[in-house]
């Protein structure tokens, strides 16, 4: 399924082949710290990073990074070192998890990994909700050199990459991880 999630792919039909394992989708483009969305259970809900904006050619690189979460069963907030410009995220609520994980792995460019209880991965979704820089990042093209990555290692462990550290600089990733029964 890699590849496959965005906004022209991300339907009930076309990833998951029935309509029984989605309840809900929304649609949210963001730039506020904290944005209402229409009510979801937190426990069967994954936000998926679209992607982001820029804030203008001259703009404050950092204020393109953010990590999105679930604030509570109406609001997404953003976890960002400057605000400004915004991003575009899916709300995916499903009918029926059997577990919900989710967290954030501080990474650079040797990686990093994070222990999860066991998943079946057969039926489980890693969910990729955003990234904020730490230190700021110091250029545009600093940005380009260090895009960030998930995957499951095994069933118990995610790893998060960083395509390069740009003088040490890490970042902080969010994810979320679904099982479906």
């Amino acid at each position: 399924m890699e590849g496959l999630l965005s906004q022209n792919y991300l339907s009930k039909a076309s990833i998951f082949g029935t309509s029984d394992i989605i309840k809900s989708i929304q649609y949210v483009f963001t730039g506020s710290a904290s944005t209402e969305i229409d009510t979801v259970d937190i426990s069967k809900t994954a936000l998926v990073y679209l992607g982001q904006t820029v804030p203008g050619s001259s703009g404050d690189i950092d204020a393109q990074f953010k990590r999105a979460y679930l604030q509570d069963s109406t609001h997404i907030a953003l976890d960002y070192r400057a605000l400004g410009g915004s991003i575009s995220l899916a709300v995916i609520e499903f009918a029926q998890v059997k577990s919900r994980q989710e967290g954030t792995i501080t990474a650079g460019i040797a990686g990093a990994t994070v222990n999860i209880q066991p998943v079946d991965l057969d039926k489980s979704f890693l969910f990729f909700s955003g990234w904020k820089s730490v230190p700021p990042w110091a250029s545009a093209a600093a940005w380009v050199a260090g895009n960030p990555y998930l995957k499951f290692n095994s069933s118990s462990e995610i790893v998060a990459m960083i395509s390069d550290n740009n003088n040490g600089h890490t970042s902080v990733l969010g994810y979320t991880v679904i099982e479906l029964p």
